[in-house]
């Protein structure tokens, strides 16, 4: 297989193997690893070590969220801000 084909597939393989690619993008990497055994084996690789990932708890975003937005609002005094153009 062409290292330049390659080296353009491997930097695909994380987003292939998360869903992120368009439809033409995953057609031509799904065709390149039915023909490359090298960078099928890094796709199965980065499926393994995405698919061992822990998940993050339930609601965890919205409570980071939330005391962000408290932090900001309750604990932060609003200070004034000064803006400098410079040659103004």
């Amino acid at each position: 297989m062409s290292r330049t084909k390659c080296e353009w597939i491997r930097e695909l393989i994380p987003d292939y193997a998360a869903g992120r690619l368009n439809d033409d993008e995953i057609a031509l990497a799904g065709l390149h690893f039915a023909d490359c055994n090298e960078c099928r084996d890094e796709l199965d690789l980065v499926q393994l070590v995405f698919s061992s990932r822990a998940m993050e708890p339930e609601g965890l975003g919205d409570k980071i969220n939330a005391a962000v937005r408290y932090i900001l609002r309750e604990r932060v005094p609003a200070r004034p801000v000064t803006i400098i153009i410079p040659g103004i």
